[in-house]
């Protein structure tokens, strides 16, 4: 079975963890059936992240992510997970690369660069 993953570049990865600039890679998807993504990245505070999270809801929808879980780590509850299912790649990522979205993020709290990864 051959998975392809594909994903940005990590904040270990580059060293910078700024609250700025969170615009993604472009994924590599071409001839690729991606299924899903997986979003992870620190919150300030959960809550307050959530509330915004969830306004955003049909913007997410009109984007074609449709959500399937929000996760916290057992062990840093101030690290969230997002996996949802992709309908169309290059909607889902034209959605991920706005400054809206940006702007979200920052007024949610979210307090280093996201890791993106799209998944077959």
């Amino acid at each position: 079975m051959n998975t392809r993953i594909s994903a940005v570049r990590s904040r270990a990865e580059t060293g910078d963890n700024r609250t700025r600039n969170f615009r993604c890679a472009t994924p590599e998807y071409t001839n690729s059936p991606v299924k899903y993504v997986l979003a992870r990245h620190k919150v300030a505070d959960f809550t307050r992240w959530k509330e915004v999270y969830d306004r955003d809801a049909d913007v997410r929808r009109e984007a074609g992510l449709n959500e399937v879980f929000v996760l916290r780590n057992a062990s840093d509850p101030k690290e969230v997970f997002i996996l949802a299912t992709v309908e169309d790649p290059a909607r889902a990522h034209a959605y991920s690369d706005t400054p809206e979205l940006a702007c979200k993020m920052t007024q949610a709290g979210v307090t280093d660069h996201p890791d993106i990864v799209y998944l077959e």
